[in-house]
């Protein structure tokens, strides 16, 4: 099947580019078999629980909040426009309805509700979505888009609300406990070609055996069928392939995840114009609240199966 563009859940991120538009190898049986688990409504909150009763999904805290921070203008606006997508699960998608639904959509809504205003989304595809604000038909941009040079030329944005792992990933069966280099000298380790994830292991796991995957449906059935010890690659992506049909229940995480700022962990973060200080404050200080308040890890079970970062209260490491 020819190759789709895909979203940065699924994918390695590139440098210095949107977070979720660009071509990948990956078939669209597989993409259509994960949109698929959020059109059934598969990842409810019982459906995180089930899936990880032993171990409960535990969600970082993304945001240092600062206690002495004036608290914003809270009459500077009573309705906020967010841009959004619609093909962009878990963040933003359509459900079997059509009703607009995902995790940034929550956490949008949720956000409205603290800062008592109402809440408005504007659906567009992606390089239009992300005009919006240039264009006076949004307030704000929900879609993944990078802060980067370019965009922070007519755009600012809010501090990070996620931010994108890495993890290793284990048939059952195997006998690796953990996901260190140590632990992992002399295994064969794969990943997809040309991924940042893939120069990764070849940077810092100089002691193990690549093998490198021209797409995903080849080194998800390579882990499957014991090609190689143990896979590695976005968590999200992971994430749903190991709770999926296709992986026949095979495999699991091992140990906690990689976090590498320069590369394939990317933040996400909401924009605003570049002058719209305001708008930004009052922002941040909505997501600041939904931290602290714990609604933040409750609209995160909603829509994800595992936890992309550890399988206990231990932080990610850091790759740099």
């Amino acid at each position: 099947m020819a190759n789709l563009a895909l979203f940065c859940f699924v994918l390695d991120f590139p440098r210095g580019v949107f977070l979720k538009k660009f071509i990948g190898n990956i078939s669209a049986s597989l993409f259509l078999a994960m949109v698929a688990i959020y059109l059934s409504g598969a990842t409810s909150p019982v459906y995180a629980q089930e899936k990880n009763a032993s171990k409960p999904v535990v969600v970082p805290l993304f945001r240092h909040i600062d206690p002495t921070k004036k608290d914003p203008d809270f009459k500077a606006y009573q309705v906020i426009r967010f841009s959004v997508t619609d093909d962009f699960p878990p963040f933003s998608y359509r459900t079997g309805n059509g009703a607009l639904t995902g995790f940034n959509i929550a956490v949008a809504n949720a956000m409205c509700r603290i800062l008592r205003v109402e809440c408005l989304f504007s659906v567009k595809p992606f390089d239009q979505a992300n005009k919006a604000i240039e264009n006076k038909e949004a307030d704000a941009v929900l879609t993944g888009l990078a802060e980067t040079a370019e965009t922070t030329k007519t755009l600012a944005f809010t501090r990070p609300y996620y931010r994108f792992s890495a993890r290793f990933a284990v048939r059952k069966i195997s006998t690796i406990k953990t996901n260190n280099t140590r632990a992992m000298a002399g295994k064969r380790l794969g990943a997809i070609a040309g991924t940042q994830h893939a120069t990764f292991l070849k940077d810092t796991f100089r002691r193990s055996k690549l093998r490198e995957f021209d797409n995903a449906d080849d080194a998800f059935e390579g882990l499957r069928t014991g090609a190689v010890d143990a896979l590695f690659g976005d968590s999200l992506q992971l994430m749903f392939w190991i709770t999926g049909a296709k992986s026949k229940d095979c495999c699991r995480f091992v140990g906690d995840a990689y976090v590498d700022q320069k590369t394939f962990s990317q933040p996400m973060a909401i924009a605003v114009g570049a002058d719209n200080k305001k708008l930004r404050d009052l922002l941040d200080h909505a997501l600041d609240r939904l931290q602290i308040s714990g609604r933040y890890s409750k609209i995160f079970l909603q829509y994800f199966p595992l936890s992309p970062w550890s399988d206990g209260d231990s932080k990610p490491k850091n790759a740099t």
